[in-house]
């Protein structure tokens, strides 16, 4: 059945998957947009052209999965009816809620970066910095004194053809000394939105796809066989 979790965050439309299991189309896999009906019931909704009449079935199993901040929610149940040619009724009977392994894909990447403690004002001017970041944390290096356990705010601007803003609470669970004006200091975000996650999820994993092609083609380079010898 629902959580009490699961209905507040699903109060409104959220984007999910669903895995249909069909005897005609098993693992029907689409995307939609969900919601609470009425408990224990979710309606998900879909693109015009999406559903067709003859591969849905009502009492077919399921599966939804959707982003519920930095963890997914999955819910486990029923196809009980088709609402229209857009909306289906789905019968939930179990749910629950797991670390996304995306999340711990972590790069190194030069961003602009603004940092300051939350009781301060943040600062005007971001700064490039070379960091090391993945959905759930940040490492960076800073003159500025920060310590254990202090919550501190970040606007980080990922590069790319459209740089994308993410702003987000982190907390500070670790710092080394890199001398004596820098310290290395390690941050786990603790509070952003669901769509800045992605953000940073989306360019953590594309950035580590670019680098295992590369290496893949620079594999692929050194044992041609059409490379000459000398």
């Amino acid at each position: 059945m629902l959580t009490a979790e699961a209905i507040e965050h699903l109060a409104d439309y959220r984007i999910a998957d669903i895995l249909i299991e069909n005897e005609n189309y098993p693992d029907l896999d689409l995307q939609c947009v969900v919601r609470v009906a009425k408990p224990p019931f979710v309606e998900a909704r879909f693109l015009p052209g999406q559903l067709s009449a003859e591969v849905l079935s009502p009492g077919a199993s399921g599966r939804i999965s959707c982003s519920a901040g930095m963890q997914v929610l999955s819910l486990v149940g029923r196809l009980d009816s088709r609402l229209d040619e857009r909306r289906l009724r789905f019968e939930v009977e179990a749910c629950d809620t797991h670390d996304d392994p995306r999340r711990h894909f972590r790069v190194d990447a030069d961003v602009l970066l603004k940092h300051w403690p939350m009781t301060r004002i943040p600062p005007v001017e971001a700064e490039a910095k070379r960091v090391n970041i993945s959905g759930s944390g940040i490492r960076f290096s800073t003159p500025t004194p920060l310590r254990t356990g202090q919550r501190v705010g970040l606007e980080i601007t990922l590069p790319g053809t459209r740089p994308k803003v993410v702003d987000c609470q982190g907390k500070v669970v670790s710092v080394f000394n890199q001398g004596e004006d820098h310290r290395e200091t390690a941050l786990q975000i603790v509070e952003i939105k669901p769509e800045k996650l992605t953000s940073i999820i989306d360019f953590c994993m594309g950035k580590k796809f670019r680098g295992l092609r590369s290496k893949a083609e620079f594999l692929g380079e050194v044992l041609s066989p059409d490379l000459p010898v000398e």
